[in-house]
């Protein structure tokens, strides 16, 4: 029985590719970090569906909680993996802590790194297809003030995952970077979109637009997925000029937004 596993699986995103992933009949390996949250989600999929789902309580900061893991998925199929979970930080490098910092390379990079090499050597060892989608950001494209962590995490990410992609092509693994942008999950992102103005308005996608986003390129075997016509302009134009220009555009723009949300 194959299975798709799913990290960040009660978020927001999480849950729109759970929603897809339910809709298409597959059978899931949710993880996230609450258990509470994930037994109500396989709760309420099985209420209406009659699909296998699994649940795990996996923070991927801690690398020995990942390997514990793949230990209690050894005997499972697991033919598409969606690596959705992170970690977004704002505000000042010098209004942060070493740790706040070093966290976030450790679940952004560090984790996912390591949950997808669990899964490399599980579908190259068994000599069975994957299929993989990575949920980078748009700022991977970008140094961002203000953001400057959690924008490099997700340039780590594509680029990462890009060179990954030609190396594991000719061993059936197919991998897409998705890189969206504002997504209204929370109220804090909801309030972040807002103070960009227009110019977030038409840069933010919902969950579920996001969702068939990636897992249409992915299905397409697609490097990388970027949901709205916008986002695709601004990728564009945000890589015309130098990166030190783009920085302090965007640096800039980041002040204002966070002055008006109170954030240092």
């Amino acid at each position: 029985m194959s299975h798709t596993l799913i990290t960040g699986a009660c978020g927001g995103l999480g849950r729109a590719f759970v929603e897809a992933s339910t809709n298409n009949n597959e059978n899931m390996i949710l993880v996230g970090t609450n258990q509470q949250k994930l037994n109500s989600l396989k709760s309420e999929i099985e209420a209406k569906h009659k699909l296998d789902i699994l649940c795990f309580v996996c923070d991927q900061s801690k690398i020995n909680q990942i390997t514990e893991l793949f230990e209690n998925l050894k005997d499972k199929q697991i033919s598409k993996a969606i690596l959705n979970a992170g970690y977004i930080d704002e505000g000042s490098i010098s209004q942060k802590s070493q740790n706040e910092l070093l966290g976030v390379i450790q679940t952004n990079c560090e984790g996912t790194v390591a949950i997808a090499k669990q899964l490399f050597d599980k579908a190259t060892q068994s000599n069975q297809k994957l299929e993989l989608l990575v949920t980078s950001s748009l700022s991977a494209y970008y140094p961002m003030p203000q953001m400057a962590i959690y924008a490099a995490s997700k340039s780590f990410l594509l680029h990462y995952f890009l060179a990954a992609r030609e190396e594991y092509k000719k061993n059936g693994i197919k991998i897409t970077v998705l890189c969206p942008g504002g997504i209204p999950t929370t109220q804090a992102m909801k309030d972040a979109i807002a103070a960009q103005g227009f110019g977030g308005k038409l840069s933010s996608n919902t969950p579920e637009e996001v969702a068939k986003c990636g897992l249409r390129a992915l299905s397409k075997n697609k490097p990388v997925a970027i949901p709205g016509c916008f986002n695709k302009f601004l990728k564009w134009a945000g890589t015309r000029p130098s990166k030190s220009f783009v920085a302090k555009q965007i640096g800039k723009r980041w002040q204002k937004s966070q002055q008006k949300r109170n954030i240092k």
